[in-house]
């Protein structure tokens, strides 16, 4: 991992306190292969246990999004933040 990129990942971090006053609906996509699952996910079901997870079989960090369970994921979500 280039050094410039682990100096600079860490202005998109958030505080405990700042994860709690998202006010939108989020559910979390990841792969159940993902080698940073541990390392993220587990901090915002911490934070946020409000929040669902959705693991996608068979997917990775970078591959997840070309699933079809990622998109029909997202399809579904679509529709349930559509609903009146």
């Amino acid at each position: 991992v280039p050094s410039a990129f682990l100096q600079k990942v860490a202005e998109f971090a958030v505080t405990a306190d700042e994860l709690k006053k998202i006010a939108l609906p989020v559910e979390v996509l990841v792969g159940d292969r993902d080698p940073v699952k541990q390392l993220y996910v587990v901090a915002v079901r911490h934070g946020r246990p409000d929040w669902p997870v959705v693991e996608i079989p068979g997917a990775g960090h970078l591959n997840c999004i070309v699933m079809p369970q990622f998109r029909t994921e997202i399809a579904a979500w679509v529709r349930k933040q559509s609903k009146p």
